[in-house]
């Protein structure tokens, strides 16, 4: 029996990602509520942002963030969730969430 060669084809998404993708880079948070009993966590935000190449079915990075719910917060995500970025933007990226978004002492623990 004749085996038949599969054609890769490409969604229309894949296609238009192509086209309009304008970095190295993609940046995808991923967040959630903090899992733990206590209320005083209640307003904390924990999670990580994943860092895809265009050609890696999966991230090959990821940078964690743990904070308190915030302005600033949602306005960084908003500016950089889905965006591709070029190597520079990406390290500037990185910094600022270890600097500023990621509050947890040597032991894990949320620093209030």
């Amino acid at each position: 029996m004749k085996q038949i060669k599969r054609m890769e084809t490409k969604s229309k998404k894949q296609i238009a990602d192509e086209e309009t993708h304008s970095g190295e880079y993609l940046l995808i948070f991923v967040a959630g509520g903090w899992v733990n009993q206590d209320p005083k966590y209640d307003d904390w935000l924990a999670g990580r942002m994943e860092i895809r190449t265009y050609d890696e079915r999966y991230a090959i990075d990821e940078k964690r963030f743990c904070i308190p719910k915030s302005d600033e917060w949602f306005e960084f995500m908003k500016k950089y969730n889905g965006v591709w970025v070029d190597k520079s933007t990406l390290e500037q990226v990185k910094k600022t969430l270890k600097e500023r978004f990621y509050r947890v002492d040597e032991n894990h623990n949320p620093i209030l």
